[in-house]
């Protein structure tokens, strides 16, 4: 199968193009650029840079930002994918490193918001350039961790802030959309003290591997959640609630499109990490699929001794074929 974004030979059973990290599932290109658009037959060079006909929007090739990866190295690296059902792919992951640290992001864009596939990328690569711009965290207090991630977390929610927004713009619903929001995980790992920081907001998740042992490390900043510590409500009953899914906490402006002294909280969770360890960062297109932490554990296993690449790639393959309902972004840190 040849890639039809870079041209690249691939086995037919491939996901993934081996040349450029495309995607190659049929789903992700309605038809073949090099064609007539299959809906209004406009020519060849009818297409914009997201890969949509401009003369009626129909997706006709998939656009860089459908299924992207980024790599540190062997053991570093992300894979955001546009899932099987959405139009365009509102994640975005970043991953920098420095002498002594190492930074992880994802954001995943609010659908039902506007233009959250901007706010989610606007949002991590603010958070990002905070956490590689810390000073040596080897000695910080509880309190320098906490601080920390609470400028990882206004720099990202200045950023959203900024997105495009149009008062009159309503959804499906008829309600007005609100300005672009996005849920926020990020973690800061000191690679010579071997402490590992995640801060979130929101519902995207991170997870530490160590042998048999997964564990959570955030708390989803859930209506679910919240029903069952502060409304007295049983996890049944949350759970089968239609709110049970939805988010209590997101960056973003105000329903009126205002920022002017909103502020965003952030959880912060400490790791001192004694022996070797993978570290997961994820948006919920992934571990929605997931029964459980041994369920997560169980998949890394199964794949082997490899690079993080390539288990980032095949925990997307595994969500797509779960369903894939919504975008799915994983960043892979064996630490």
């Amino acid at each position: 199968m040849n890639c039809t974004n870079c041209g690249e030979q691939n086995e037919a059973s491939a996901n993934f193009c081996e040349g450029c990290g495309s995607t190659l599932k049929a789903e992700a290109v309605a038809a073949d650029a090099s064609g007539d658009c299959p809906t209004c037959k406009a020519g060849p060079g009818c297409i914009d840079d997201d890969g949509c006909c401009t003369v009626c929007g129909t997706k006709r090739k998939a656009a860089p930002r459908d299924h992207f990866h980024q790599v540190i190295s062997a053991q570093v690296a992300g894979v955001s994918d546009i899932g099987c059902r959405y139009k365009e792919n509102q994640d975005y992951l970043a991953i920098g490193q420095a002498p002594g640290k190492l930074a992880l992001v994802v954001s995943d864009g609010v659908s039902n918001s506007q233009n959250p596939m901007i706010g989610s990328k606007a949002a991590a690569e603010a958070a990002l350039a905070v956490l590689l711009a810390a000073p040596d965290q080897a000695q910080a207090a509880a309190s320098d961790d906490r601080d920390l991630f609470a400028r990882a977390t206004d720099a990202a929610q200045a950023a959203i802030c900024k997105t495009p927004y149009d008062a009159t713009t309503f959804g499906r619903d008829g309600q007005a959309l609100m300005p672009a929001q996005a849920t926020l995980v990020c973690a800061y790992v000191d690679t010579t003290s071997r402490k590992v920081m995640v801060g979130w907001v929101g519902d995207s998740r991170a997870y530490w591997l160590s042998g048999s042992t997964c564990t959570q490390l955030t708390v989803d900043h859930s209506w679910y959640n919240w029903a069952i510590t502060e409304g007295g409500m049983s996890p049944q009953a949350a759970k089968d609630d239609a709110r049970s899914h939805s988010i209590i906490r997101s960056l973003g402006a105000a329903d009126d499109g205002s920022s002017e002294g909103l502020e965003v909280d952030c959880d912060v969770r400490v790791l001192n990490a004694s022996g070797k360890g993978t570290l997961v960062l994820c948006s919920d297109g992934l571990w929605n699929y997931l029964a459980d932490e041994k369920h997560l554990s169980t998949l890394i296993d199964s794949y082997g001794k490899v690079d993080a690449l390539t288990v980032a790639r095949r925990l997307v393959t595994f969500a797509r074929e779960a369903g894939g309902h919504d975008n799915i972004s994983c960043i892979i840190a064996q630490i």
